[in-house]
């Protein structure tokens, strides 16, 4: 979502700096939200439990955000069906236990991934990993 919002204003997402799309992973949660107001708008951005029947749930950016927003809890105590507690592939049960909506919790996972891909763009060294210096 951070990177369809980001790619609103670069002309694309695919424009959209991976060092970029880091910063903002980086932030805390109400950034991430605030992004998403500029794709799904405000009301949407600070919804949690949002009711399919109330949006167009078929436009992919929309479905990915009833994800998104859907807290765990909620998943708990009733039984939504299959359709919402998976969203292209990905299930809730990072969140098990926690009654956050994965918008709020998973931002940090997002950049850990955007980091590695960045240190691989970059060929840059794993955090840790031991390395020589030769001088000439």
């Amino acid at each position: 979502m951070a990177l369809q919002a980001l790619g609103q204003s670069a002309g694309g997402p695919e424009r959209v700096p991976t060092g970029v799309l880091l910063g903002h992973l980086e932030a805390p949660a109400p950034h991430l939200r605030e992004l998403a107001g500029w794709v799904v708008g405000d009301e949407l951005a600070g919804a949690v439990d949002i009711d399919p029947g109330t949006v167009d749930a078929d436009d992919p950016l929309i479905g990915m955000w009833l994800w998104l927003t859907l807290t765990w809890l909620a998943l708990s105590s009733l039984d939504p069906g299959p359709e919402r507690r998976r969203w292209d592939g990905m299930s809730c049960a990072m969140g098990r236990g926690l009654p956050d909506p994965a918008v709020d919790l998973v931002g940090h996972w997002a950049a850990r991934a955007v980091g590695l891909a960045l240190a691989q763009e970059r060929a840059a060294h794993r955090p840790g990993a031991r390395v020589r210096i030769l001088r000439e």
